[in-house]
């Protein structure tokens, strides 16, 4: 069937097609019992949450943030400026973990959660800081530690690294 330019009010017998396949193609999407549309979920609200909350922190105290689109351990990087506004070297790396359980240990003074081997050996090796933050959804309080410290203090951590 030959394109027409102008016909059916500027569409073409192509489009009419296509637009007909994909008429029925709702159609049978709509009496399908399974869903075919992506759905965002709670874990995806509560990590773009967590995101926000840092920036607004970061952002009240003058840093610049920039979110790293694709996630291999790094979720956010700020950049630090001196008290006339200049930009200093390095950054702060920032890794996000957001929950609605959140478990509490020591007497409520630490915060449990799993982490993947590789990105603590990477996060220890890092040259410029990396801020661990464990985001409590429900309660929209954020814990945090800075990774490196956290590990130059503990010997079993820097046995793991070695490994």
């Amino acid at each position: 069937m030959p394109v027409v330019p102008g016909r059916s009010g500027g569409r073409s017998d192509l489009a009419e097609q296509s637009l007909g396949t994909l008429g029925r193609i709702a159609a049978l999407s709509k009496s399908s019992k399974v869903e075919h549309r992506k759905r965002r979920v709670r874990q995806h609200v509560i990590a773009d949450i967590s995101a926000n909350h840092v920036e607004f922190f970061a952002l009240r105290k003058g840093f610049s943030v920039q979110r790293i689109q694709n996630d291999y351990g790094i979720d956010l990087q700020l950049a630090t400026y001196d008290a006339k506004g200049y930009i200093e070297n390095g950054w702060i790396s920032v890794q996000l973990k957001a929950t609605d359980t959140i478990k509490m240990r020591s007497k409520g003074t630490a915060v449990a959660f799993t982490a993947d081997a590789r990105d603590l050996r990477m996060w220890q090796k890092e040259i410029y800081p990396v801020i661990l933050i464990v985001y409590d959804a429900k309660t929209a309080k954020a814990y945090w530690t800075y990774v490196q410290r956290y590990f130059e203090s503990c010997r079993w951590a820097r046995q793991s690294a070695e490994t």
